[in-house]
């Protein structure tokens, strides 16, 4: 049974493993008289031999599954054919071997450590050193590793060249990683050698398709972000010839380059950060067909502590126009127990953050008029609005508190 990669034993090892294996043998032996069982006299019935012989690690036949730990015999026993006056070519054999047997079984983590295991022996044997960078490889490769298989592939290449399994594994790599440029070359590199390898010339053909299509999307994609950025610049010479004050941050200037990249310049944040998660992503300013930009609004009401979000407020659209659809008699706000608020009594202000002033809004005026205010400033891409009950008690303090 080959797993894990035992390690070379000293002399001392070896008298010390032989009594404990003894030891353990008498304890099964005795184990088996108690339950009234004798070995010798009459043996295992015909019933239960199969599963004692299993209980025991020296006779089980069952393949242990790959994360299983090793039982203390077994590995103890597999550590016995690794001898200390080995050389390094004879121990790194003796792991590829323990790496075969797991990799035919399908343990391929196990058969990854054999390989190591000889490899590290540093021998000077470079065709061995090739087929153990390849096997591991291929182990790698069927457990998902495919930047660690790749890379065994080039170590084996720089040891021979022309070995045609590393040359396959490192294309099949590249197609697994999306590396089909890469892909092409190793194909082009193996079919030089052998113009008839089957495997190469299907992984050519999968990867020149493959590629196409990676070049196509790579193709859609830098259109659309031109066309995004277009519109985008568009919507921001818009806002700046109406005089809306943006924040700093959105301050931009626009590039008249042609440039391909998307970092972000000059884009209007939708939304404040902490209504990321309660809105949907996306919603920002726009400028609908008729040339009126649409704006995403927040109203506070921060005598409650609530807010609404207006996903389009068009700039044209008057506050009274959406205070009369908000708060009306046949419509019952949640958190106004009171049922204080109304379009008639509702008061709407916005603030100036540098001089910490709040500036009265006439609700009649459109959202455009009040955003051209000369101390109104977006941040965020966002225009918010504090609403406060006129003559309520609330409604007093906060202003007090406050510059008017």
């Amino acid at each position: 049974m080959a797993d894990k990669p035992a390690t070379r034993l000293t002399d001392e090892d070896r008298q010390k493993l032989a009594a404990k294996m003894d030891k353990e043998l008498d304890e099964y032996i005795d184990k088996l008289a108690s339950k009234g069982k004798s070995p010798y006299k009459d043996g295992f019935s015909q019933d239960n031999w199969e599963e004692e012989m299993e209980n025991h690690p020296a006779f089980m036949t069952r393949q242990l599954n790959e994360d299983e730990e090793l039982p203390s015999l077994v590995a103890a026993l597999q550590a016995l054919k690794y001898d200390e006056d080995d050389t390094p070519e004879e121990m790194a054999l003796q792991y590829k071997d323990d790496g075969n047997v797991n990799f035919k079984a399908k343990k391929y983590k196990r058969a990854i450590d054999c390989y190591a295991e000889a490899i590290k022996q540093r021998c000077p044997n470079v065709e061995l050193n090739t087929i153990l960078h390849t096997n591991r490889a291929a182990a790698h490769f069927h457990i998902g590793n495919n930047r660690s298989s790749l890379k065994d592939s080039i170590i084996a290449r720089k040891l021979k060249p022309d070995h045609m399994k590393a040359i396959v594994r490192g294309a099949q790599c590249c197609v697994e990683l999306k590396l089909y440029v890469e892909a092409l070359r190793w194909c082009h590199d193996g079919l030089t050698r052998d113009p008839s390898e089957k495997t190469l010339l299907d992984l050519k053909v999968k990867a020149n398709r493959l590629l196409k299509v990676m070049q196509k999307d790579q193709r859609k994609k830098l259109a659309k972000q031109k066309k995004e950025r277009a519109q985008e610049l568009v919507l921001i010479t818009a806002i700046k010839e109406r005089g809306i004050n943006l924040s700093s941050q959105q301050q931009q200037q626009p590039n008249n380059d042609d440039c391909d990249d998307d970092d972000g310049n000059d884009r209007i944040d939708p939304l404040l950060a902490n209504l990321e998660t309660h809105y949907p992503s996306g919603i920002k300013v726009h400028l609908d067909e008729n040339g009126a930009l649409n704006w995403p609004v927040m109203f506070m009401y921060p005598e409650y502590k609530e807010t609404d979000f207006i996903e389009v407020f068009n700039e044209n659209s008057r506050f009274i126009d959406h205070l009369e659809v908000m708060f009306n008699s046949e419509i019952r706000i949640p958190w106004d127990s009171e049922n204080k608020y109304n379009s008639a009594n509702i008061q709407v202000y916005f603030e100036d953050r540098d001089e910490q002033k709040l500036y009265n809004v006439d609700k009649a005026s459109s959202l455009r008029e009040t955003l051209q205010h000369k101390k109104h400033v977006v941040y965020n891409g966002t225009p918010c609005f504090i609403l406060l009950v006129d003559g309520s008690a609330f409604g007093k303090q906060f202003l007090d508190k406050h510059k008017l």
